[in-house]
């Protein structure tokens, strides 16, 4: 960038800047097409890569960042999700309502089991990757005689990859491959890897008959349409249809905006063919020697229109003629531009950018006490607790996903044979209204949403 007290020139010499005179220059100039740039499509080694160049999870988190909605909606969800915690016991259905009714269950060795697992720790992280990646990765841990599953961990989704496809093995993912540095290679070097599970028909009895290791990796998802390695998340849109990007682009305009104390108030254009009219040789000339006479003339220009002196003053424009068209051009033309800084701008935008995250994101947003828009509330009592219920009432996929190895692990480890229905289930909060108008919060193992 080329700069002196009065104007700003960039080193292509196809835009300028007029500070005193609140202006913006072009000089447009002719695109160029470009070969596109190849894409690094990883084919090396025998893991399956998710995304371009093997990391999606660090863009799609390093992306996430950038905004303030995106991180907090989906801790919130994994928080929604987790609510009230595990519980475990078996159901019954409700004759008169349908519904599912858990009937708790005290076993001392359940309750020794999830204390000494911190399974709270390992649910948390776990509700956290689904609602980030739609996958998750938990690693069952056997005791030395292969009979008793005695641990449990969350894995790590943004380093776990899967294997490719086993021939061999009838087609099935049976590897994972763990590391923190997938950028760098293929495999990287003390890349951990260890078996995945069967988790279709018997699969309690084809774990018992394996002794190929003692951690296994318990994966699940949300399946979306297409994927057969890696699934998406439905908050990823946001950055596949550029309203992330262009949530992220407003503060940083304006702020660059107040830093400069800069409001653009007029459009100024000039057409290359009025500099090569007046200078026969700027064809010719360096790149220098252009913005140097570009500068000069801008400088004319604005000592012209700018300050107190120079008001009611007026300005000359000569028209050109194209030879071969006949067709007439400006050599400068002024466009005032309609300044609504003052008046909060690119807040429709802005307020736009917002709501298309909230659905993207699939939360009602007087859920975290905001509501995009030009009202710009938080949302009624009432508007908080219908959200909220519809909002948990659809929670019970997600929940049977997360809570699947719980069950694997009550089949292996005899708890079922002991508890016959014995499941697992998140304690769900509902907000429910009394007759004097008065909200409360209701919920209890007894009551789930099913």
């Amino acid at each position: 960038m080329i700069k002196d007290k009065t104007i700003i020139v960039n080193e292509l010499a196809t835009v300028a800047l007029l500070p005193n005179f609140s202006a913006a220059v072009s000089i447009p100039k002719s695109k160029v097409v470009e070969a596109p740039i190849p894409l690094d499509r990883l084919t090396k080694g025998n893991v399956s890569p998710w995304g371009e160049g093997n990391i999606f999870p660090q863009e799609a988190i390093e992306a996430a960042y950038k905004s303030t909605i995106i991180p907090p909606v989906l801790e919130w969800k994994a928080k929604a999700l987790y609510s009230g915690g595990l519980v475990y016991g078996t159901t019954q259905e409700d004759s008169k309502t349908g519904t599912q009714i858990l009937t708790p269950v005290n076993d001392p060795e359940i309750n020794d089991w999830i204390r000494n697992t911190q399974t709270n720790k390992v649910l948390i992280k776990l509700c956290s990757d689904y609602y980030w990646f739609y996958n998750i990765f938990p690693e069952l841990i056997l005791n030395k005689g292969r009979n008793y599953i005695e641990n449990i961990g969350p894995g790590e989704a943004a380093y776990s990859r899967f294997g490719l496809q086993n021939p061999k093995n009838g087609n099935k993912i049976d590897r994972l491959y763990i590391s923190a540095n997938w950028e760098n290679t293929s495999i990287p070097t003390g890349t951990i890897d260890i078996p995945i599970l069967d988790t279709s028909y018997d699969a309690v009895n084809k774990l018992k008959a394996r002794k190929d290791a003692f951690i296994y990796c318990y994966p699940g998802s949300y399946p979306t349409p297409g994927r057969s390695y890696y699934q998406v998340a439905a908050w990823d849109t946001l950055r596949q249809s550029g309203w992330q990007e262009l949530a992220k682009s407003i503060p940083l305009f304006k702020k660059s905006l107040m830093a400069n104390q800069l409001s653009i108030k007029y459009h100024i254009e000039t057409s290359e063919a009025w500099w090569v009219w007046k200078y026969k040789d700027f064809n010719t000339l360096s790149a220098a020697k252009r913005t140097e006479l570009i500068q000069t003339e801008l400088k004319n220009f604005n000592s012209i229109l700018s300050g107190e002196a120079n008001a009611g003053k007026s300005i000359l424009s000569v028209f050109q003629s194209d030879p071969h068209t006949r067709k007439e051009y400006a050599g400068w033309r002024i466009t005032p531009i309609d300044d609504k800084f003052k008046d909060g701008m690119y807040l429709e935008d802005s307020q736009e950018a917002s709501s298309h995250h909230y659905s993207a994101l699939g939360v009602d947003p007087t859920l975290l006490g905001n509501a995009p828009g030009k009202g710009m509330g938080a949302g009624s009592g009432s508007d908080k607790r219908v959200a909220k219920n519809i909002y948990v009432s659809g929670l019970k996929p997600d929940q049977d996903i997360i809570l699947e190895p719980y069950q694997f692990i009550a089949d292996y480890n005899g708890w079922s044979a002991k508890h016959p229905g014995l499941t697992f289930w998140f304690r769900n909060y509902w907000i429910s209204t009394l007759d004097n108008g008065q909200q409360v919060q209701s919920g209890s193992p007894a009551k789930a949403n099913v």
